[in-house]
């Protein structure tokens, strides 16, 4: 049975143009996502593209980095294993609040190139890669990094595989 989740793409300046197709893709990535994983819960997840300049003062004032990136994560949860013992301050409307995920389009266009990406490609597969960050997957030592990099190619690549068909 699949759950219903709540996935908002949104920009945060009228200079960044999301197409309805990526739109509807990057909606897709998030559920495929969470139902790759094995995620029971109805989530909600926020997908926003913002400006290198916005991005480059997000990631200096949460990860200490002056520099524009790619994709960050904002994760509601300390423990989204643990969502059955989750206070109902966590849930909105019958979804778990997963959070946030911030998509720089000129960073990812400037990449997508190096990974053999169309542009809507690797803002699919960063939008992959953020959203496990919400679940708890993360990059800090070569082990979680290895967990976190090869869910992430399967999902995508049974992702862009799905679509084909």
């Amino acid at each position: 049975m699949k759950t219903k989740n709540f996935v908002s793409v949104t920009s945060s300046d009228r200079s960044i143009r999301v197409s309805p197709s990526l739109r509807a893709d990057l909606k897709r990535a998030v559920a495929f996502t969470l139902e790759s994983v094995g995620f029971a819960y109805p989530a909600e997840v926020s997908v926003t593209f913002v400006t290198p300049e916005k991005i480059r003062e997000l990631n200096s004032e949460y990860r200490g980095k002056d520099a524009p990136t790619d994709v960050l994560s904002f994760p509601e949860l300390d423990d989204p294993a643990h969502i059955a013992d989750a206070d109902r301050d966590f849930s909105r409307g019958g979804c778990v609040l997963l959070g946030d995920v911030i998509l720089c389009p000129d960073v990812i266009a400037a990449q997508a190139g190096d990974f053999s990406h169309t542009y809507e490609q690797e803002c699919v597969y960063m939008t992959i890669h953020s959203v496990l960050h919400l679940l708890g997957y993360d990059h800090t030592s070569p082990a979680d990094n290895g967990v976190h990099e090869k869910t992430q190619d399967e999902i995508y690549s049974r992702f862009a595989g799905e679509k084909k068909d």
